[in-house]
């Protein structure tokens, strides 16, 4: 039975894991992503290349919810993910690895992504070939033709 497994998009994506919540960049887009609600442990299970479904029947059993809501829940997510290219989904065989349950979690948010384009100018700036003679961050004016 073939499954998907999400694999982060190296190296063009950097991301961060902080106490309640994960900060992501694509350094091709310079688009940089916020991610909250229970996307810390989706996003753990990705680093761990835990299957979807293997996803799904994790989070159903810790946080005691129907593993349809939390397959739909997380399809919303995965999908933003990859349309956003911090993700890859791709075919594999491998099993569901064994993921340790700490027990019920509390209760279930959705994992969000919220995504921010307002720095893309500075994080797309290249420091050494695209600033002007005052240094970074003054950019190079376009040449006039």
């Amino acid at each position: 039975m073939t499954r998907v497994v999400l694999r982060l998009n190296r190296p063009k994506v950097i991301c961060e894991v902080f106490e309640d919540e994960v900060v992501a960049i694509n350094l091709e887009t310079g688009t940089y992503f916020g991610m909250g609600g229970t996307a810390k442990e989706v996003w753990r299970l990705i680093e761990g290349e835990v299957p979807v479904d293997g996803m799904v029947a994790h989070l159903a059993e810790r946080y005691t919810r129907q593993p349809q809501e939390v397959a739909a829940d997380l399809e919303l997510f995965t999908n933003s993910l990859v349309a956003h290219g911090l993700v890859t989904a791709e075919p594999t065989v491998a099993s569901v690895p064994a993921t340790a349950l700490d027990g019920p979690a509390g209760s279930w948010e959705a994992p969000k992504l919220t995504v921010y384009e307002d720095m893309q100018d500075l994080l797309l700036l290249d420091p050494i070939h695209d600033v002007d003679e005052t240094g970074w961050p003054a950019r190079k004016q376009d040449a006039v033709p």
